[in-house]
Parts: C-alpha cells; sequence; structure tokens
C-alpha cells in the first residue's frame, strides 16, 4: 500500500515543545538536593530524639526552599 504524496506534504498537526525532564518527576538538581537535604534532616533530628514538630523544620525549609519561584 503506498500512501499519496499529497498526503505527506501536507501536515495537519505539529508537536509541541520538547520537554526538559529534570532529575526526579520534573524537578531541577538543586530542587531535588533540597528536598533530599530537608528529608534527611528530618530523620537526624527524629532519630535524635526531637519531638515531630520540632523535627519537620529542616523539611518544611527544604520544601519552601524547592518549590518557592526565585528571580520571577
Amino acid at each position: 500500500m503506498t500512501v499519496p504524496t499529497e498526503a505527506l506534504r501536507e501536515r495537519t498537526y505539529r508537536f509541541g515543545p520538547l520537554d526538559r525532564p529534570g532529575w526526579l518527576l520534573g524537578m531541577g538538581g538543586a530542587q531535588c538536593l533540597a528536598l533530599g537535604a530537608g528529608v534527611l534532616g528530618l530523620g537526624v533530628l527524629l532519630t535524635a530524639g526531637l519531638p515531630a514538630p520540632v523535627a519537620l523544620a529542616p523539611a518544611v525549609a527544604g520544601a519552601l526552599i524547592s518549590f518557592t519561584p526565585w528571580r520571577g
């Protein structure tokens, strides 16, 4: 079966721009490292015996650093 050359020349679609995937779930390296450091701090503080609300501070700070827009 041959495809008519007319169909090859006339395209009715256009591909979107290429996505730039990140390290994990579309996040960049700095975002992943900030989240990882926050979770690591959470684990260290919980292991040290601090109460959970106090130990959550590094995880919250890492999340804020990761997801707050910087420079516009």
